[in-house]
């Protein structure tokens, strides 16, 4: 409510989006009330949304749950009625919490980084206002409140450090002051090594390469590279078993639940991370285009290349009848020079490609016999052929 009225005493334009999650019964419905008569009174949009019949996912915990069905309202709302921000009244106090909470559960990287005061579009206003400011400001400007019931229990977390460790400090102010400082320092540390970051894990990678993670650098990364998975749709336990248990052997595979993304632990515990590849099998048709992780595929004359081409792979008019373009590879055989063959997965292994090179790979198939194979990451760089089969970049995918 101090936040409602400091915007609309500024003058700025804005919206109130409450969410009524009927865990109090009477009580809820009561705030959802009080809330929307101060909206009509100012002559603020107000936006509601009744959650208690959203289920819970699958192992979700009530905050978690609460936390991802209002955050789902405001990007639905701000989607409908073209918001520019998500304004929340996180203050001082909440960032002590949050850095008491994670040293507690030994997390001192995220304790220390302390509450973003902004996240894509999620604003906090008020990260640097201490409780007893916004008391002052409450009590100066009359502005009514309702307390939630809810916050006098110490079940949760939360609540018990608020409830006993925050309010013995109360007569400390200079503690808030001093995390403060503190934690304005390390997001500035953060705010350098997430730039570092992003040249190290770019999100285009994903669309042409991978990300390469050692195990030995995730905790010096972790509040990194976890959002980022979690992103693509990992689940938190597959994050888990990949980057932290260190018993997972090489070639074990996780998957997002929609399979756009993988993990696969290669050597060394090295974890490699790629966007999932359609099964084509098409033609070698000249001038036939695909389009395939970030690149531009295209069968052609060699002649016909351009500068800014590179050659995958090469063949000869009598491949080109007759002959197909696949990225299947289990059980097949690859022709070798003299009449003799080999597996496909051991010419790989024997190679040692790489978990996404294997993802990628491009084969040009004859009469059920493999007569080429290549990779958008493998490149021949000597020609024998009259056609050939090329990759560019597609611009959409350039950075």
């Amino acid at each position: 409510m101090a936040l409602f009225h400091a915007f609309a005493s500024l003058g700025y334009p804005f919206a109130v989006a409450h969410v009524n999650f009927g865990l109090r019964g009477e009580e809820s419905d009561a705030d959802e009330l009080f809330v929307q008569r101060a909206c009509e009174k100012k002559g603020v949009p107000f936006h509601s949304l009744k959650a208690h019949g959203i289920k819970k996912l699958r192992g979700e915990s009530t905050q978690m749950w609460a936390r991802r069905v209002r955050y789902d309202f405001f990007d639905k709302i701000c989607a409908k009625e073209s918001y520019d921000w998500v304004a929340t009244a996180h203050h001082a106090g909440d960032n002590l919490e949050h850095f008491l909470i994670y040293l507690y559960r030994n997390q001192d990287d995220i304790a220390w980084r302390g509450i973003k005061e902004q996240n894509l579009r999620v604003i906090r206003p008020l990260l640097r206002v201490s409780p007893k400011e916004l008391e002052t400001f409450r009590e100066k400007n009359q502005i009514q409140w309702r307390e939630d019931s809810s916050n006098q229990s110490s079940d949760y977390l939360r609540n018990m450090i608020r409830n006993n460790i925050l309010a013995e400090m109360d007569e400390y102010p200079e503690l808030v002051n001093l995390f403060d400082s503190v934690s304005t320092e390390v997001a500035e540390i953060e705010r350098k090594k997430l730039e570092s970051a992003e040249a190290i894990w770019p999100m285009n990678d994903l669309h042409r390469a991978a990300w390469i993670i050692e195990q030995s650098s995730y905790s010096h990364w972790r509040s990194i590279i976890r959002p980022k998975l979690l992103k693509l749709g990992f689940f938190p336990s597959q994050i888990k078993q990949a980057l932290r248990e260190k018993m997972a052997k090489t070639g074990a595979t996780w998957e997002t639940k929609n399979g756009s993304y993988k993990m696969v632990m290669g050597r060394n515990q090295r974890v490699h991370v790629f966007r999932t590849t359609e099964p084509i099998s098409l033609p070698l048709i000249v001038g036939q285009q695909i389009c395939m992780n970030g690149w531009e595929i295209e069968f052609k004359k060699y002649s016909d290349c351009l500068p800014n081409e590179e050659v995958i792979l090469a063949v000869s008019k009598e491949i080109m009848d007759g002959g197909r373009l696949i990225n299947e590879w289990w059980g097949k055989r690859l022709n070798l020079n003299e009449g003799k063959t080999q597996k496909l997965s051991d010419y790989i292994t024997n190679n040692k490609w790489s978990p996404e090179e294997k993802e990628y790979i491009l084969i040009v198939e004859h009469s059920e016999q493999i007569l080429g194979l290549g990779s958008v990451l493998k490149v021949k760089d000597r020609v024998d052929f009259k056609y050939v089969i090329v990759r560019r970049k597609l611009k959409s995918y350039i950075e």
